[in-house]
């Protein structure tokens, strides 16, 4: 079902990329049409382009995407994931070995990545119920995590 979508995204991506690549990533949307829902996310080339990752798990047909970020020593790694037909997200911080910290949830409205003077990472937004919830992954200079909800 999504493979269509996703061949013709790529294609579009592909073509805006030439045309308008000031910086800014441009992001695949997807359309969902199971749950009638939206969901903007970065692409696997921008998440090469980024910050050298690859995935190292996939699936095409339910837009998921699982990346390992190891530390500069080794010691701490963030694995992350995110399926854009669940519209869920999921991260796991690890030192040593050892889960320390870790989010996960559904109702994704966008993921992406962000740049700024402190960190290179992802920015995740959540509408839970007309709630926001946001989460911050930072794979650089630093691996660290960051979720917070704000409401009314």
């Amino acid at each position: 079902m999504l493979g269509g979508v996703f061949h013709l995204v790529n294609e579009l991506n592909l073509i805006l990329r030439s045309k308008y690549s000031k910086n800014t990533l441009l992001f695949y949307k997807v359309i969902v049409d199971t749950w009638s829902s939206d969901i903007v996310f970065p692409s696997t080339d921008d998440f090469l382009q980024a910050f050298g990752l690859e995935p190292i798990e996939s699936d095409r047909d339910s837009a998921y995407c699982r990346y390992v970020k190891p530390s500069s020593d080794g010691n701490t790694e963030i694995d992350f994931s995110f399926n854009a037909a669940a519209r869920s997200f999921q991260a796991v911080l690890r030192c040593g070995g050892n889960e320390i910290a870790a989010i996960c949830s559904e109702k994704v409205k966008f993921i992406e990545i962000r740049h700024d003077k402190t960190m290179s990472g992802l920015h995740v937004v959540f509408d839970i119920d007309g709630v926001l919830s946001e989460a911050l992954i930072a794979l650089e200079p630093t691996l660290h995590c960051k979720w917070w909800l704000l409401s009314d």
